[in-house]
């Protein structure tokens, strides 16, 4: 059984109101999709028939994909000059994003929940796609850094399982700032960074520079990558939207962000949080689905350990959340270890069956 499809919550968090006088998204004047000219599998960065079975799709990484029309480019350009009294700019770097785009418009949410996108992206990907189940992580903005010289993003992989980078700019008009992969699986390089090393240049993918309206697309919870430092001032802007796999019997890869202190993206006033019940919202759906498949599938038995095995295995994911909200203080660093934990989870957690 898939998990279900559509899981945008019917109302905003308190405190969040799209901006006014954007236009409407209509796919059949913005969109333009164009399949890639290649793609590369979890096998060529490395990863074992074992290894790449922890992921809900063979595929690591696509060349860039055609997203919007020219017409879908000028309405994008449009509502992110709306958006733009709402970037949020921290940390020493100066880093500005838009954070929860799809509470903040009303056409990107549109735009990531796009069923014709969707379907092509589960084309690609070859596992059925919607959009993440965390409306908190469907959309963010990334602008280049107040100042040049530090990543706009670091060597990471994504906490959502499948990402679009859609480029707004001019790539050839820039010095640095491109999206550059590790050729390699995730933990092979997380442990030369973690250990403060430097990546083989040897195993660094070519720099992708996708032109303004095309995406590069990737199972970003699988791809080590990051956004080169900018080398002088310029305009940059990716508008990064997330998705999941539907086929919620792979090890689950996306990470929700529930930390309750310490967090560096402040809130005005009257605004609220939804990352904490977004989180939860997405491990019951992971749950639903997995009960679903038990309700459908689970032989005639009298096998209880059988039994007792698939039950546990469809609500692992809600009753490890239930035991990390129990702590009273979950800080950054917390949340980090949380996160490392939850990368071996993935990787040694037997795919879940009923069968």
């Amino acid at each position: 059984m898939l998990a279900d499809a559509e899981t945008f919550p019917k109302t905003l968090p308190r405190g969040f109101v799209p901006i006014d006088g954007e236009p409407l998204f209509d796919p059949a004047k913005h969109l333009q999709l164009e399949k890639p000219k290649q793609v590369w599998s979890l096998a060529d960065l490395g990863y074992s028939e074992a290894q790449a079975a922890q992921y809900a799709s063979p595929l690591a990484a696509t060349s860039p994909v055609r997203m919007l029309s020219d017409e879908g480019i000028a309405t994008l350009d449009h509502v992110l000059e709306l958006l733009q009294p709402r970037i949020v700019e921290h940390g020493k770097a100066g880093l500005r994003r838009i954070y929860y785009g799809t509470y903040h418009s009303r056409f990107l949410r549109d735009l990531a929940c796009s069923p014709d996108i969707c379907a092509f992206l589960s084309e690609i990907y070859a596992t059925p796609i919607a959009p993440h189940t965390m409306a908190h992580l469907q959309t963010q903005v990334n602008f280049a850094n107040r100042e040049p010289g530090s990543d706009v993003s670091g060597w990471h992989h994504d906490q959502v399982g499948f990402t679009v980078v859609l480029t707004m700019h001019d790539a050839a008009k820039l010095k640095g700032g491109h999206f550059e992969y590790y050729a390699g699986p995730r933990e092979e390089g997380l442990a030369i960074v973690r250990a403060g090393g430097t990546l083989p240049a040897e195993k660094l993918v070519v720099p992708v520079h996708a032109a303004k309206g095309w995406a590069s697309t990737m199972q970003g919870s699988a791809v080590l990558h990051r956004g080169q430092p900018m080398l002088e001032h310029g305009y940059r802007c990716n508008v990064i939207n997330s998705y999941v796999s539907r086929d919620v019997a792979a090890p689950d890869p996306n990470r929700g962000y529930y930390v309750t202190t310490g967090d560096d993206i402040e809130f005005a006033d009257g605004m609220a949080n939804p990352s904490m019940t977004e989180t939860a919202r997405h491990a019951a759906w992971v749950a639903r689905g997995r009960l679903g498949t038990i309700m459908e599938e689970l032989p005639f038995t009298e096998d209880r350990a059988h039994i007792i095995r698939a039950l546990k295995g469809a609500i692992a994911d809600v009753e490890l959340l239930v035991k990390r909200l129990e702590t009273p203080v979950i800080t950054n660093e917390t949340y980090r270890q949380f996160y490392q934990e939850d990368d071996v989870r993935q990787m040694t957690t037997p795919r879940f069956t009923v069968g």
